[in-house]
């Protein structure tokens, strides 16, 4: 199984994580509330930002982890149909 991708979802959702919680704290700095999209766009890419509200900081680990994670699931499903199904690498 190739790491790459587990590496590149990890740093992906580290970023998107981080990204989140800047557009958050500045929309909360300014007193203004989300947009309809916003939100929708950020539930959807950074679920644990709204389990979070006293740990900004975890936000980007813990999405970090879980598309870390949901890539290594991925693979691992990828990995086992190939060898049920006998495709060599």
């Amino acid at each position: 199984m190739k790491r790459w991708p587990i590496v590149a979802g990890t740093i992906t959702g580290g970023v998107v994580g981080f990204l989140s919680v800047v557009y958050v704290s500045m929309a909360l700095a300014l007193h203004t509330s989300l947009t309809t999209t916003g939100t929708i766009i950020l539930i959807t890419i950074c679920p644990v930002i709204y389990s979070l509200w006293g740990g900004w900081w975890l936000v980007p680990i813990l999405n970090a982890i879980l598309y870390g994670g949901i890539v290594f699931a991925i693979s691992k499903w990828r990995n086992a149909h190939k060898l049920k199904a006998g495709i060599s690498k």
